[in-house]
């Protein structure tokens, strides 16, 4: 399915505890998100262990820091808090991989009930503290109530488990990455080589 414009990853959190050391030592893989935070306290409990897996992996092959790819994504409850409340949760824990690291917002179930203001004011927080645009992640299916987001200029990473990737994003022009199935996990395609990713992780001068 990727092509020599296209990079192969994955998406992990603690559901993945069985097997991802696995997944992360699959040659084919070449970027990981790990999930992070949940709300305005919560911490994946295996978001160090596996952080710290891939640092193993890295140095056993010996690859530089800088020739490193991954990411970490923030799923919201913003029927329960504050977008400020939980940037900060997610920024408290992994804040110092800003430059170097993918930042991403998972925008997905009660959340869809909810304003779309709450996203853009998440990712606004997370760029004036950082310098560094996150993508929003959400479903295929919920993208035409998200025009403040695309209107920020804010990366689209877009579910839709198919054979073809979405032949629209609207209001997007394009995404940046396609999650395309979660069986037997969660499969993505980054459109870009290292570095498009790199100019997405890069602090954008303001």
């Amino acid at each position: 399915m990727a092509d020599a414009k296209m990079m192969q990853g994955c998406d992990l959190s603690h559901w993945d505890a069985a097997r991802y050391q696995k997944i992360m030592m699959d040659e084919t893989t070449k970027f990981n998100i790990i999930k992070a935070t949940e709300g305005k306290t919560g911490f994946d409990r295996y978001c160090d262990i596996m952080y710290n897996f891939k640092c193993s992996v890295w140095e056993r092959l010996g690859t530089a820091p800088e020739d490193r790819l991954y990411g970490f994504y923030h799923y919201a409850h913003p029927e329960l808090n504050k977008p400020e409340e939980e940037a900060r949760n997610f920024l408290s824990r992994v804040g110092h991989h800003a430059g170097k690291a993918m930042f991403c917002l998972d925008w997905e179930g009660r959340a869809w009930k909810c304003s779309p203001r709450w996203a853009r004011a998440w990712l606004d927080y997370v760029y004036r503290e950082t310098g560094v645009k996150p993508l929003l992640y959400t479903s295929s299916s919920y993208l035409s109530n998200l025009g403040c987001v695309a209107e920020g200029d804010y990366g689209l990473w877009v579910a839709a488990y198919r054979k073809q990737k979405p032949a629209k994003v609207t209001p997007w022009k394009f995404a940046a990455m396609w999650q395309y199935t979660s069986t037997p996990y969660d499969h993505d395609l980054f459109y870009g080589n290292e570095e498009t990713w790199r100019k997405y992780i890069t602090p954008v001068k303001r």
